[in-house]
């Protein structure tokens, strides 16, 4: 198949969308699927580039603001346009609102399903994290509303998030998949704790207030009453890291602390997972899904301590989601410290076969390519889908001159 991918961000950025988006292309490419991606234009980049096989296109200009972001659209239509009659795609994926807004003009134009993922809606965010106060988040529901029905399908990645968007946005239950985010766990190697090792307990993210490295901290001498030879690393950079820094020194903890910053190479990660004991993701907000560091931490086989609110099945497979008392944090971090070797070796196991079968790029690739077609096969169900000349070199499929149709190359069995 051909897809065509839109998303607001790429690298040289780096954040969790911008690695699920990589991620999920890579998952695709691997299948033998062709993708091009439309996104924003970053200082330095150039216009079109080749990523690890896969055309990218940067439109628009850097910017984030109200403007920044209509002007983006209107950009990635064009540029989305452009790419679609150069070289028709069997679908169209938008990630976010604003890659949405594009991706649905183009699709109606061209006659091709639009799918959506959305990386974080933000209205579902507490107060103290968004970026748009919540009388602009009102004010721009309608809007999203219209564009998530508009939608062929919308892809959630928990069954918490599913019932939010159905909810949320009115969206008929069977327009909406899961699948989780993807990760390549073949470069987050498994591996048990080994014995006489210090209890790490980890950190791994940005040093900011959403993410609750600060919260952590604080809990860090309950940790520490009760397993004293535990010791906290940190990794990460952000706007926290002084006052972090003076938090330590002020609780008296600095031999018990250590800041490490931000690892951008996958093998030095996996290496900081794996002398772990447990992953702690202290977020600020509710979240919904597992994120990719808790989905990293389970791959290299630990367990994972969240104040998130989560699938409940996670909780089979080494997830255990904090309360929200005052010492729910530490308590549950304890709880985990507390494991004996077998009982802690068998939850790791758990955890990596779960990774393997649901994160990893080629189970996530498998369950896209059943998405894109039933969405195709909508298409052509309700004679939205236009015909194209499908000739050779133009990326589409053809048997003896013939169009193939989806029940030819694959169906929706399964799904």
């Amino acid at each position: 198949m051909k897809i065509l991918m839109i998303s607001g961000m790429f690298y040289p950025k780096i954040n969790g969308s911008v690695v699920a988006v990589s991620n999920m292309m890579s998952s695709l490419l691997a299948r033998g699927n062709k993708v091009c991606l439309v996104t924003r234009r970053e200082k330095g980049s150039a216009s079109l580039e080749t990523w690890n096989g896969i055309k990218v296109v940067r439109v628009g200009e850097p910017g984030f603001s109200l403007i920044a972001r209509i002007s983006l659209a209107f950009e990635q239509f064009r540029g989305a346009l452009k790419e679609c009659k150069a070289e028709p795609p069997d679908v169209i994926h938008a990630h976010g609102f604003t890659s949405l807004l594009a991706g649905a003009a183009v699709g109606i134009c061209v006659g091709r399903p639009v799918v959506v993922s959305f990386h974080g809606i933000q209205r579902l965010w507490s107060a103290q994290a968004r970026w748009r106060n919540q009388t602009t988040l009102n004010f721009i529901l309608p809007l999203e509303k219209v564009l998530v029905r508009s939608a062929t399908v919308v892809l959630a990645q928990s069954n918490l998030l599913k019932g939010i968007i159905i909810r949320l946005y009115g969206t008929p239950a069977e327009k909406v998949a899961v699948v989780p985010n993807p990760i390549d766990i073949h470069k987050f190697e498994y591996g048990t704790p080994q014995s006489g090792n210090p209890s790490v307990v980890l950190f791994v993210g940005s040093l900011m207030r959403v993410h609750g490295p600060d919260t952590l901290v604080q809990t860090l001498p309950s940790i520490l009453e009760k397993h004293p030879q535990a010791r906290l690393l940190l990794v990460g950079k952000g706007p926290l890291k002084d006052s972090l820094s003076r938090k330590v020194t002020e609780l008296g903890l600095g031999g018990s602390v250590d800041f490490l910053d931000e690892v951008s190479d996958t093998e030095r990660l996996s290496e900081i997972y794996r002398s772990s004991r447990v992953v702690v993701i202290p977020l600020r907000y509710t979240g919904y899904i597992l994120s990719l560091v808790g989905e990293e931490a389970m791959a290299s086989g630990r367990p994972v301590v969240t104040t998130m609110t989560l699938d409940e099945e996670l909780g089979r497979f080494g997830v255990v989601q904090a309360g929200s008392g005052k010492n729910s944090l530490g308590n549950a971090v304890n709880s985990v410290l507390d494991w004996d070797a077998g009982h802690y070796e068998g939850v790791s196991r758990v955890a990596r076969k779960y990774a393997e079968g649901n994160f990893s790029l080629e189970s996530v690739g498998e369950r896209l390519e059943r998405i894109y077609k039933r969405a195709i096969s909508e298409a052509v169900r309700h004679g939205n889908r236009k015909p194209v000349d499908r000739t050779p070199g133009s990326g589409s499929a053809r048997r003896n001159g013939a169009i193939l149709l989806p029940r030819e190359i694959g169906g929706t069995e399964g799904l």
